[in-house]
């Protein structure tokens, strides 16, 4: 099975790293950014991102919101699977429902998610 990329824009390296390890052994490789610092974000634009299946956003990274950044990359023609991954509860049903972005509550089952990342690459 190849390996499928995908992004986790997380600010906490602990849980960035928690992430990776719960799906790796699903064969599925996480690309990590720390920040939504212009300059950071900009590696999204780079081939190794931009073959990435799916982009996981944190609700608050570094006192941005994680929404709000998905709905900008969505408008900009991101057609990837979005999802935002929070702690709290669902921020806002009918934005995420609008711009089809999957909400998962921390903590998530991992080979749910994971089923939902791989199978459209299967068909």
């Amino acid at each position: 099975m190849p390996i499928t990329d995908i992004i986790y824009i997380e600010d906490d390296d602990t849980v960035a790293q928690i992430f990776a390890i719960g799906f790796k052994k699903y064969q599925i490789n996480t690309l990590h950014i720390p920040d939504t610092r212009p300059e950071t974000l900009d590696v999204l634009k780079t081939p190794n991102y931009q073959q990435a299946r799916a982009i996981f956003f944190d609700l608050n990274v570094c006192g941005t919101d994680g929404l709000a950044l998905a709905c900008r990359m969505r408008e900009e023609g991101d057609n990837r699977t979005f999802f935002l991954v929070t702690a709290s509860e669902n921020p806002n049903p009918e934005l995420l429902k609008t711009y089809h972005i999957h909400y998962l509550q921390k903590p998530f089952n991992v080979r749910n998610v994971a089923d939902m990342i791989l199978t459209p690459v299967a068909e």
